[in-house]
């Protein structure tokens, strides 16, 4: 079993020595400030939570003043996988359906909120399928929706209050999607009609479906298609009855809800002037906001500063695209192989010695109050601290500090008036 890693290390003769903290707070800082703060990338996973995000972002921003944030679940895949609340089955809810339809799980996951749906279903006797043996393995989910939906159309068989006027840009969405081609749709789904015909009957004989979803597994086009169909089926006008997506961790909802995204504010709306004014009282200084595609530009090398604050494994595919940034920051528990090429290594913290908020699936938080000290002398958020101190910004340590300042970004009412919108 590996040791914790309790002190900062770094990198020196291509071998990791022990430094103190203020001494390698310094180092980095004089690194970073040696490039262009846009060269400076910010990446993460959805294991931390809302005060440590909105920490590491606003060092990013109103510190270092590099807009490049992003989170190894959606790199590459954009910010379209935040909903509205109202759209989301919550699992309070769940106890009403009458089936629960699994997508890309299999009885045995360990997905927490998998376990979650599948405990309740168990309490309440509720149905379950499991759907990965009804689909082939190489289903491609956006154009099987989109057969789902060209042959509901087609056959009159969509109904209900959205396509009846709820439902904003019906009449483009049907126009388009009538005059795909269905066979050329099954081609791309590799499906066929017969499962596309037993896949709307075996929903639309359920008074209470709910189709729980693996996000990760799908497209974001993927789930615009699903919920296409919950519109055209008007599954999602009842309580305990629609749609349902799980997140990759537990709080990779935050990643929104923070602004994790080049685009996203803290609350999860859209960079604008009322967003900016406000991060500028509070950090009283200028923040960088300027819109890029990190994907693209980690595959131009664009970036020579890297901090990496997270707690899952980095995966193969995302360490290649980050091993050769010539300055890596990484925040870890141990040292492993996988992570032996980056030049600073800081000791992270668990959250039960932080706290903090996390919000699930369905975008309802969970405090989590720290229950013992790091054996560090600092923790995760007072290590962002000292950092963002030496760039400038004013002290941010305690969580209900923190969170005082994120909530003010939160509009009330609806997200977004994308709401009950037929996307082409």
């Amino acid at each position: 079993m590996k040791s914790r890693l309790l002190k900062p290390l770094r990198k020196i003769n291509n071998e990791f020595v022990e430094v103190p903290f203020s001494e390698v707070f310094q180092y980095i800082f004089q690194k970073v400030k040696e490039k262009s703060p846009a060269s400076t990338l910010f990446l993460t996973d959805g294991n931390l939570s809302n005060e440590e995000l909105y920490q590491i972002q606003r060092l990013a921003r109103g510190g270092v003043k590099s807009n490049a944030l992003a989170s190894f679940e959606y790199l590459g895949r954009g910010e379209k996988f935040y909903f509205d609340k109202n759209d989301i089955v919550p699992f309070a809810e769940l106890a009403l359906a009458t089936h629960i339809f699994f997508f890309a799980f299999d009885a045995q996951s360990e997905h927490k909120e998998f376990q979650k749906s599948k405990n309740i279903a168990e309490r309440y006797q509720i149905a379950t399928t499991f759907l990965n043996s009804f689909f082939p393995p190489t289903i491609d989910y956006f154009y099987f929706f989109r057969a789902v939906n060209h042959y509901l159309l087609v056959n009159n068989l969509a109904k209900g209050i959205f396509i009846e006027g709820v439902g904003k840009n019906f009449l483009n969405y049907k126009e388009k999607v009538i005059n795909e081609n269905f066979q050329q749709l099954l081609l791309l789904a590799k499906a066929t009609e017969q499962l596309v015909v037993q896949f709307i009957e075996l929903i639309g004989k359920e008074v209470n479906p709910v189709l729980v979803y693996q996000e990760k597994y799908f497209s974001s086009a993927a789930i615009a298609e699903m919920t296409n169909f919950a519109m055209l089926t008007e599954i999602q006008t009842r309580m305990g009855s629609g749609l349902l997506g799980l997140k990759a961790n537990n709080n990779s909802q935050g990643l929104f809800d923070m602004g994790f995204f080049p685009s996203l504010a803290p609350g999860g709306n859209k960079w604008d002037e009322q967003n900016k004014e406000l991060a500028e009282n509070y950090w009283q200084t200028t923040v960088c906001v300027e819109e890029q595609d990190v994907f693209e530009n980690l595959k131009k090398n664009h970036f020579q500063n890297l901090f990496l604050f997270g707690r899952s494994k980095i995966e193969t595919s995302d360490l290649q695209l980050i091993e050769n940034i010539p300055f890596k920051v990484i925040q870890t528990f141990e040292v492993d192989e996988t992570i032996r090429f980056a030049d600073v290594l800081l000791p992270a913290s668990y959250p039960e010695e932080v706290g903090g908020i996390y919000t699930d699936s369905t975008r309802i938080p969970r405090s989590v109050t720290p229950i013992r000290n790091a054996p560090l002398n600092y923790n995760n958020l007072k290590q962002v601290d000292q950092l963002s101190q030496l760039f400038g910004l004013a002290p941010l340590v305690s969580l209900d500090d923190i969170f005082v300042e994120y909530i003010s970004f939160f509009r009330p009412g609806c997200r977004s008036a994308s709401r009950h919108f037929f996307t082409l």
